[in-house]
């Protein structure tokens, strides 16, 4: 098991990339963030809104990307393996056919297939300083009633 503190500002992103060894579950500590993840199976992208305290959870594989909504994002990335890897979309992208172009010049004949990158991962906590954060309340889900079946 391994997990990376990620810290975002407004506007701040994990561009789209995917980990072709192990899962990745995403702790919101603290902020609001949208979490994109490619649905392979459905060929669909699920986006959903979290907020402190909830968790989403990206398969092995799965193309996933994440934007911070608020200053002072704080993100705890926890992967199933001890030395987890990801390939960058934009990575790959750059490196698929493109209309118009010939294999003669096409920009990916320079340049080799990218191979996949460790993660960088947080030292442990007695190596690195802690820094004091407020906790994150629960969460907790209220359904709404519906007030014509009230009596």
């Amino acid at each position: 098991m391994a997990m990376s503190e990620i810290h975002l500002d407004r506007g701040g992103s994990l561009p789209p990339h995917w980990h072709p060894d192990t899962d990745e579950l995403c702790y919101v500590i603290q902020g609001e963030i949208s979490y994109h993840l490619n649905d392979p199976d459905r060929l669909q992208v699920r986006s959903n809104m979290l907020t402190s305290g909830q968790v989403a959870h990206a398969p092995v594989g799965w193309l996933h990307w994440i934007t911070a909504f608020v200053p002072g994002t704080v993100l705890l990335l926890v992967y199933r393996t001890g030395n987890p890897h990801q390939l960058e979309a934009s990575r790959m992208w750059s490196c698929s056919p493109h209309a118009g172009l010939s294999p003669e010049k096409h920009p990916a004949k320079e340049q080799p297939m990218p191979s996949p990158i460790p993660v960088p991962i947080m030292d442990p906590p007695e190596a690195r300083e802690q820094q004091a954060l407020p906790a994150a309340p629960p969460v907790l889900f209220i359904p709404k009633t519906n007030k014509k079946n009230r009596k």
